[in-house]
C-alpha cells in the first residue's frame, strides 16, 4: 500500500441515485475530494444488468 493517505473533503454513504449525483457535482471542483461508499452485494441475479429488469 502506498504511503500516502487521502484526507477527503466530503464521504457520501450510498451510492443511489441522490448519492452519484451529489458525488458528481461535488468533485466538478478539483480542490474538492469526494468520496462515495456503496455496500452493494453480489450481483448474480440477471435482471440487475438490464434496465427494464428492474421494473419486474
Amino acid at each position: 500500500m502506498s504511503s500516502d493517505q487521502i484526507h477527503p473533503d466530503y464521504i457520501i454513504i450510498g451510492g443511489g441515485s441522490a448519492g452519484c449525483v451529489l458525488a458528481a457535482r461535488l468533485s466538478a471542483n478539483p480542490h474538492c475530494h469526494v468520496v462515495l461508499l456503496e455496500a452493494g452485494g453480489e450481483d448474480l441475479n440477471p435482471l440487475i444488468h438490464i434496465p427494464a429488469g428492474y421494473i419486474k
